[in-house]
C-alpha cells in the first residue's frame, strides 16, 4: 500500500505482545472479528458501526472464548460456524525461593483451536455474537 487512502474505521482491542493476532469479516460483511491477549473474542458492527469520543468503533460484543491469547479466528464462508486459536510463547522464569511455576501460572497456558456453531448455544453459558448465540461444535 504506497498511498493508503482515508482511514474508515479504528478498533482497539487488548494485546499485550508483539505476536501477531489475526482478524476476520463475516461473509456478509456486516462484521468483523478479532481476538485480543486477555482470551477474548471481539466482534464490531461495520454496517452500523457505534464510534466512542476517541474515533475508535465500539465492539459490539467482547466474549472470553479461551484462557490464553486468541492469536486468530476465521468465520466459515458458507457455514455457520467460527473457529478460534489460542496461545502464545510465554517464558516462565523460576522463582526466587526455588520453587516451581506455580499452579495458576501454568492454568493460563493454552494452545487450542476451537470451533464454534452460530446456530444456536449448546451450554447456555455464552452472550450472543453476531446476533446469534455460539456454542462449541
Amino acid at each position: 500500500m504506497r498511498q493508503p487512502g482515508i482511514v474508515l474505521y479504528k478498533f482497539k482491542r487488548e494485546v499485550t505482545t508483539n505476536q501477531r493476532i489475526y482478524f476476520d469479516l463475516y461473509s456478509n460483511g456486516q462484521f468483523m472479528l478479532s481476538g485480543g491477549t486477555n482470551g477474548c473474542l471481539y466482534s464490531w458492527n461495520l454496517e452500523n458501526p457505534v464510534v466512542d469520543e476517541n474515533g475508535f468503533v465500539v465492539a459490539q460484543n467482547v466474549l472470553q472464548v479461551h484462557k490464553d491469547a486468541v492469536s486468530g479466528c476465521s468465520v466459515h464462508p458458507s457455514l455457520p460456524l467460527l473457529a478460534t486459536c489460542s496461545g502464545q510463547r510465554k517464558f516462565v522464569l523460576p522463582s526466587m525461593d526455588g520453587d516451581s511455576e506455580s499452579e495458576e501460572e501454568l492454568e493460563k497456558f493454552e494452545n487450542s483451536v476451537k470451533i464454534w456453531s452460530l446456530l444456536g448455544t449448546r451450554t447456555g453459558s455464552y452472550n450472543e455474537l453476531l446476533g446469534q448465540a455460539p456454542s462449541f461444535v
